[in-house]
Parts: structure tokens; sequence; C-alpha cells
């Protein structure tokens, strides 16, 4: 699975089956997932949904799905993760880094309620990181609210550097390592499985 947009996506996409045999795959967003997307973000809990937007909303306006789906690909990666068929499925997760200084960047992340604790959130963060790494972008940081416990204890165990709590939030940070010097896919591979512990 690659998409010529994301040099190097075929390194940390991925797709999978869970117990049950439903497929679920990761991959870069697509402006055909405005509607698919719009769903998810309506469907989230109203907490789940306050912890990704950091405030109540209670929908989104097409003009800012239109944005989500369409991210700028030279400072901004999004993904989203589908489960069932290509063409069928049902989006349940949506994740992005977009590029806040010249090796920086900020991400964010948020799983569909009934998908969460099934490992999609800790996929989609590493393929974030490896991306970033990718990139060239040394640093990645977030702000996560302080009550947003799942968050916050994924984000220690793969890492991240977890700041002081400030106006109910916490920054978290990690550095990042650039694969940019790799000289092949299987040198890439082998620091992405470092990184992770994630055998691909």
């Amino acid at each position: 699975m690659d998409d010529a947009r994301w040099p190097g996506s075929r390194h940390w996409l991925q797709t999978w089956t869970a117990l049950d045999g439903t497929r679920i795959a990761l991959r870069p967003v697509r402006p055909q997932d405005a509607s698919d997307l719009g769903t998810l973000i309506s469907a989230l809990a109203p907490q789940t949904r306050r912890r990704r937007f950091h405030g109540a909303i209670n929908g989104a306006s097409a003009a800012w799905i239109g944005r989500m789906v369409d991210p700028d690909p030279h400072r901004e990666l999004a993904l989203v993760v589908e489960v069932g068929m290509p063409g069928a499925g049902q989006l349940v997760a949506e994740a992005r880094w977009a590029r806040c200084d010249t090796d920086e960047a900020e991400f964010a992340l948020v799983v569909d309620d009934a998908w969460q604790r099934q490992g999609i959130g800790r996929r989609a963060l590493i393929a974030l990181l490896a991306s970033a790494g990718e990139r060239g972008l040394r640093w990645m940081r977030g702000d996560v609210l302080a009550d947003n416990l799942p968050m916050l204890s994924l984000a220690h165990r793969l890492g991240f550097d977890l700041g002081h709590a400030d106006d109910g939030c916490t920054r978290i940070g990690r550095r990042l390592r650039s694969a940019r010097s790799a000289g092949g896919v299987a040198t890439r591979r082998t620091w992405l499985e470092r990184l992770t512990g994630l055998a691909m």
C-alpha cells in the first residue's frame, strides 16, 4: 500500500486483521473521505471529542472537514484507520501531524470510542513518529488534556517526556531519529522496529 503524495509511505502504512477477522488499514486520508470523517467526528462521545479538539464541538463544518482531508503534503501528514473492505469500510480513527517549526511537528490523534483499547492508537502514533522522522523532523510534541489518561499513558510508553500541566493541558514531547541517512528499505524497516518494538 502506498500513496504518491507521501514519499516513503510504504515503509509505515499497515494493514492487519482484528481477532474477529475484520480487516483494518492505516492509510493517508483522501478527499473522498470527507463524509466518513465527518461521521466519525460527529459520532464521538462528548468527552472523546473534547479531548481531541480541546473544546466542546457538536460537529464540523464542510469547510473544516475539507481542510482536514486535503492537508498540505509539504508540511502535514494526515492518516485515517479504516475497518472493512476498501471503499466500503468505516473510518474509526484519525491521526495527523503538522510542522510548526523547521524541525518540529505537533500531532493529534483520536480513535472512535467503540474501537479503543485495540492497539489502533498505538499503531497510528507510531506511524506519525516514523513518517516525521523520515521527513527529517527532529521533535514531535503535543498538548494533551490532563484528564486524558489513556493518551498520556500511550505517549509515555512510546518514549514521550511528559511536561508540566498548564491550563488543564500537559505538554508532551519526543525526540525523533531521522531515517534519511538510512541506506535502503531494509535499514529503514530495522530503524522503525527498534523505535517501536513492533514487527512490520
